[in-house]
């Protein structure tokens, strides 16, 4: 193997290795409030359900489960409660005037197919996929069937990409994305 090619993987190694040590992650598994229609993405694939209901299975695809399942009182969520939902290989794409700082969503059923990037730009600055652990360590998250709220934090970004690869699919409800506050302190 030629110097170039041990020098390159070298690099590479160092690339993928590197520590995302900005960004904060917290999750929890606290009932959220349901705040209605969900926010449409800036652009997604053809394959995307915007404010779905209820819950689909079996074939043909698509298949959604709906993040608000556990909540079958009072409103019945379950079935009444909004949601989006990125079918097989399709996207959800989030882009904003100005940068931010701060993104938190309603995570369901997390699968180890979904995946959220963060972009300043067109530079990936963050991903994180539903296997993550810092998803699975959450108490009472159980085998991929439940909700987690998640918030992504200390990271600089104008628009977060939404996927889902090769199988049904990134559910989610409660995007929240809070303009920067510049308030002098």
């Amino acid at each position: 193997m030629n110097l170039f090619k041990i020098m390159s993987a070298a690099l590479l190694a160092l690339v993928v290795a590197a520590p995302a040590s900005a960004v904060t992650i917290t999750t929890d598994r606290n009932q959220p409030l349901f705040s209605g229609m969900m926010m449409a993405p800036s652009s997604n694939s053809a394959n995307f359900r915007l404010n779905f209901q209820g819950s689909e299975y079996g074939a043909p695809a698509p298949n959604s489960r709906t993040p608000w399942e556990e909540f079958t009182t009072g409103a019945n969520l379950a079935a009444n409660g909004y949601y989006n939902s990125v079918e097989a290989n399709g996207f959800a794409r989030y882009d904003f005037q100005d940068v931010r700082n701060e993104f938190s969503i309603m995570w369901g059923s997390p699968d180890d197919y979904n995946r959220m990037s963060f972009f300043n730009g067109q530079t990936l600055v963050f991903s994180i996929d539903g296997d993550n652990s810092a998803i699975t360590n959450t108490p009472g998250f159980v085998n991929q069937r439940k909700f987690v709220n998640v918030n992504i934090s200390d990271i600089t970004f104008d628009s977060v990409l939404l996927q889902s690869f090769g199988a049904d699919a990134f559910e989610y409800a409660n995007v929240g994305v809070p303009p920067i506050d510049n308030t002098p302190q």
